[in-house]
Parts: structure tokens; C-alpha cells; sequence
């Protein structure tokens, strides 16, 4: 293990006692103790979260727009290699993460971002099959506590409710800006962060 994960297992809220006798405590035999124990191998050591990521083309406004799309921009899909790294679901085991993606149903790769103690499985929506019901796309991206999505409408507003959803709490909209031709990877980005109302502040 590394020395981070071994860190956080042993941690603990109080203070070490180092002197005497009386800093050591006698290990209880009994059932629940051992079984309490037993259950440290099944916690995993490392946290694992799931955010989707939509991309929003030009002049799309609705959620059926952005739910349907199944490519984006140059720009877009730089983004995404950005992001983390593409797994093949028909190749991951049964213990990987997939954040609930299911292989053929909701497409044949997962883009995975990881260290030593968080994985981040990205519902993506054009990683998705092309001839998916956006209803299946939703289902992911709609249970999603946070959304990324790549603006690229060229719309002035953002609409938070885009993606009509009760748990979806927190918006993050990055827009390329660039002066440049459509080929060329902005050097510039506006990032706004929305929140649902009545959801407690990030700082």
C-alpha cells in the first residue's frame, strides 16, 4: 500500500498517549471485535466519486439538444484526453469502478481520472452509443450530484436546468474563448460555477 492509504486507515480523532502502561488499551475477545476487524479488509481505501460531462454545441439550448449529441468540437474532445484516461468497459474487472456504466449499453469506453486515494468515473455523454434512447443518457447524467458541461452554444446565458433533475447540485460550465480558427485549441477558458439554490457554498 502506499503511504498515503496506510495514513488515512490509521489516523484518528484524539491523542496518542505515549507514556506509561496506561497508553495501551487490551485487545476485547470477542465476536463482534474480530468481526469489526475482519471488516477493515472489505473498506475500500480509495474514495470514488461519478460527474458527468455534456457538451453543449452551437445554438443548443435544450435538453434533448444536449442529450443527443454524440461528438463535439476539436476543442471538445482535447478537453476530454485532458480529463483523465478512456477504459475499455469490456475489459475492466468486476471490481473497477464504473461509476454504473454497463458495457454495450452505455457504450464500450469510461474516461477515468485517478491517484493514489480518488477515482472519478465521468459519465460522458458522447462516449455513449450513438443510437441510445436520451432517456438511458439521462439516467446517468441525472443522477450526477455534479455536471460538467463544455459551452460551446454561443448563447449569452447558461440555464441551469438544462438537464431537468432533483439531484444535480452543482454546474460547471467551461466555455472555450478564442478568436482563432475552429482548429485551434483555445489558450483560454471562462469557468462559471452554479449552484442549486439552497445548496451551501463552496468557499
Amino acid at each position: 500500500s502506499e503511504p498515503e492509504q496506510m495514513l488515512l486507515q490509521l489516523l484518528y480523532v484524539g491523542e496518542l498517549r505515549t507514556e506509561g502502561e496506561d497508553s495501551f488499551m487490551k485487545i476485547p475477545h470477542d465476536i463482534a471485535f474480530k468481526r469489526s476487524i475482519g471488516m477493515l479488509d472489505r473498506i475500500p481505501d480509495i474514495e470514488f466519486q461519478k460527474v458527468g460531462i455534456i457538451y453543449v454545441g452551437p445554438s443548443q439550448d435544450t435538453e434533448s439538444d444536449v442529450l443527443s449529441n454524440s461528438t463535439g468540437s476539436l476543442q471538445y474532445h482535447w478537453f476530454l484526453n485532458e480529463m483523465g484516461d478512456f477504459v475499455k468497459l469490456s475489459e475492466v474487472s468486476k471490481l473497477f469502478y464504473t461509476g454504473g456504466l454497463e458495457k454495450g449499453t452505455d457504450g464500450e469506453f469510461a474516461l477515468v481520472w485517478s491517484d493514489e486515494i480518488t477515482q472519478i468515473t465521468f459519465h460522458v455523454v458522447t462516449l455513449m452509443p450513438e443510437d441510445q434512447d436520451i432517456s438511458m443518457r439521462k439516467r446517468h447524467v441525472g443522477n450526477d450530484l455534479v455536471n460538467i458541461f463544455y459551452h460551446e452554444s454561443g448563447l449569452p446565458d447558461f440555464n441551469f436546468n438544462i438537464i431537468k433533475s432533483q439531484f444535480t447540485f452543482i454546474s460547471i460550465v467551461i466555455s472555450p474563448q478564442t478568436s482563432r480558427p475552429k482548429q485551434d485549441i483555445s489558450e483560454h477558458y471562462k469557468i462559471k460555477v452554479y449552484r442549486r439554490t439552497g445548496t451551501p457554498g463552496l468557499l
